[in-house]
């Protein structure tokens, strides 16, 4: 996953704009589907903080809507379904910078 810094500086009256980029590549976190039945999904994560920065929590993603969000120090989730087949993802979240999407698993 890449991280991309963006910082835009404006001051005073006569604008002085600076523009700073940096990415930062972090290994991808890697989500698994430990178990589920007709009422939940347990899924499992390997945790990535502090490897290349600090993550503040992790997002969980079912069928590309935020489901849950968990603090930095879990990285399992037990997410309550109804019938039927969704897809799973998990991004982490460093302050308000989120990263690219985990792999996705299926409940199927």
């Amino acid at each position: 996953m890449t991280y991309l810094y963006h910082l835009h500086l404006d001051i005073g009256a006569n604008a002085i704009n600076a523009h700073a980029y940096r990415e930062i590549s972090c290994p991808h976190t890697i989500l698994k589907l430990e178990s589920f039945t007709d009422l939940s999904v347990l899924l499992s994560w390997t945790s990535i903080n502090n490897i290349c920065m600090p993550i503040s929590s992790y997002n969980i993603y079912q069928n590309d809507k935020l489901v849950k969000s968990v603090p930095y120090t879990e990285n399992t989730a037990t997410i309550d379904i109804s019938s039927g087949v969704y897809t799973f993802y998990v991004k982490s979240l460093s302050t308000t910078i989120e990263s690219d999407a985990s792999n996705t698993v299926t409940n199927s």
